[in-house]
């Protein structure tokens, strides 16, 4: 009887073929992961971006060409044909467009609403944020 040490060569090819399928779920989990990290920083700046955008429409007055309306209170979701917009800021290497709609006495009579909306990721993600204001007429 012949002794034999080390590996046949199917038991490598087992091996081998073992860990290959191990390293492919590893690093199907960590492109995963790489993705949801670019997810999640576009919609931290896209909801800084909203933020800003609020910010600068609470500032001023409601006699401002941007507290203007085209007359079409029934187009606060209407993101083709905006009032205002789209204004491109490039982020990375995503393009966010900001667009923003105005009716007039919505919700309620001496009231103004603007609608912002903020769009990423070839218009396929959006976040967007009423701004009331009393006009006081």
């Amino acid at each position: 009887m012949v002794l034999r040490k080390g590996f046949t060569l199917i038991e490598l090819m087992v091996t081998i073929v073992i860990l290959a399928l191990m390293f492919t779920g590893l690093l199907q989990m960590v492109f995963f992961g790489m993705e949801a990290d670019i997810a999640v920083r576009n919609r931290i700046f896209a909801q800084g971006l909203l933020s800003e955008q609020v910010e600068n429409l609470r500032t001023i007055s409601e006699n401002d060409p941007l507290w203007g309306n085209d007359g079409d209170n029934n187009d606060l979701d209407d993101i083709s044909n905006p009032d205002f917009g789209p204004d491109s800021i490039l982020y990375g290497e995503f393009i966010f467009e900001v667009v923003r709609n105005v009716a007039d006495d919505i919700p309620a009579q001496n009231m103004k609403t603007s609608r912002i909306h903020i769009l990423w990721n070839r218009r396929t993600q959006r976040i967007s944020q009423d701004v009331v204001i009393w006009t006081g007429r």
